[in-house]
């Protein structure tokens, strides 16, 4: 399940189930997208920065929430520890994509002090503003993506950075498949090599 969860401008909240993910494993590439939503009802739905930057920060949050009583007043703490600076929009629809890969990586080290991500602005002030779309927008193509390739020392072994291709795909029984979003997969290449790779939408 996936969420984009905002609850008071200019910040939001959003987490992602990763609990397939084995513990110890090894995050290998973790991409975060988010989609301008041009349905939103708030700053004309478009990225603003007219008093100021509208740059923004994602950060780890640290201590559970509930999207259903979350307000400004009970917003989870989350730690600078690994967080990413987002460069201020260029164009009012950018869609972004975020490298997260060490955010992801301390989710899978630090499961009981991790609780999604938070985005807000550097600078909080009013007609400055991101517009992205959640999960419950009305079109599914525009929900928020997390595509995580990861390798677990348990049943992988370590990739080889020479040239292979892609063999098959198999699924974790072993059985032959092709790629499914939300379900892990195991790629398996020429070189003899294999990766663990789950794409969450």
């Amino acid at each position: 399940m996936d969420e984009w969860r905002g609850y008071f401008k200019p910040q939001s909240i959003i987490d992602f189930d990763l609990s397939t993910i084995p513990p110890g494993s090894t995050i290998t590439s973790a991409t975060l997208t988010l989609y301008h939503n041009p349905l939103s009802v708030n700053a004309s739905a478009i990225h603003q920065s007219l008093t100021s930057s509208n740059a923004a920060v994602l950060s780890r949050i640290t201590t559970d929430w509930d999207e259903n009583i979350v307000t400004w007043d009970t917003q989870p703490s989350t730690t600078n520890s690994n967080e990413i600076l987002l460069a201020e929009s260029t164009s009012p629809t950018e869609d972004y994509m975020i490298d997260v890969s060490q955010l992801v990586q301390d989710i899978i080290d630090n499961p009981s002090t991790s609780f999604g991500f938070m985005i807000q602005l550097q600078n909080e002030t009013n007609y400055a503003s991101l517009v992205f779309a959640s999960s419950d927008n009305s079109d599914p193509s525009n929900h928020p993506k997390l595509e995580v390739t990861y390798t677990s020392t348990a049943t992988i072994s370590e990739l080889n950075p020479s040239n292979k291709e892609l063999v098959k795909i198999v699924d974790l029984l072993g059985r032959n498949t092709f790629f499914h979003s939300n379900i892990p997969l195991i790629y398996v290449y020429s070189d003899g090599s294999t990766e663990k790779v789950m794409k969450i939408e």
